[in-house]
């Protein structure tokens, strides 16, 4: 249901970036669309990796008219594999990578070297769609970030108003600090 009309700002990312478990006020994405203007593209996908976010990428970067894009991806083992029925897509968290007999190719699958590979080489795609639009992409994750606010997020999603709603995803204050993350971004470019 996107107005595709009208310019906006693509959001990337998993359920962090949806918004699941906040109202949407609260979610980083919608905040930081109301300070920077424009439509409100949420491509979040929950349950999902970095593999995902490059698939929609592609396909809407033909259909949307993108001012930016801001992309807050958590590094999960969370991979994207196409199975014989051309209609199943089938994306995964590497907990259920189990039922692989193949020992190398799951040790392998499993590998934080092979994940990180992975979010590199899909960062890099991804900055390229950006720059074949002359527009900016911005990428945050929390392990980047040099504060202390997600070392106490268990015990700020315990205290109103700060949780979020399922008490399981980024508090209120998680998202503020996001949000402004992505600001001191902007302002540097």
């Amino acid at each position: 249901s996107f107005n595709t009309d009208k310019a906006g700002n693509v959001f990337l990312g998993c359920s962090h970036t949806l918004g699941i478990g906040n109202h949407l006020e609260d979610v980083w994405s919608y905040k930081l669309n109301k300070l920077v203007g424009g439509e409100f593209f949420n491509l979040g996908a929950p349950g999902r990796g970095i593999s995902t976010s490059l698939r929609l990428l592609r396909y809407w970067s033909t259909k949307l008219k993108i001012k930016n894009i801001f992309h807050y991806q958590p590094v999960y083992h969370r991979y994207e594999f196409y199975r014989p029925d051309p209609f199943l897509l089938y994306t995964d968290n590497i907990a259920h990578f189990e039922n692989i007999k193949d020992r190398d190719l799951r040790d392998s699958l499993s590998s934080d070297e092979n994940i990180l590979e992975l979010y590199k080489n899909s960062i890099l795609a991804i900055s390229a769609i950006a720059q074949s639009l002359g527009i900016n992409y911005y990428y945050h994750t929390p392990w980047q970030d040099i504060r202390t606010d997600f070392k106490n997020s268990k015990q700020t999603m315990m205290i109103p108003p700060f949780r979020a709603r399922d008490l399981g995803h980024h508090s209120i204050l998680e998202n503020e600090i996001i949000k402004d993350n992505f600001i001191s971004s902007i302002s540097k470019t």
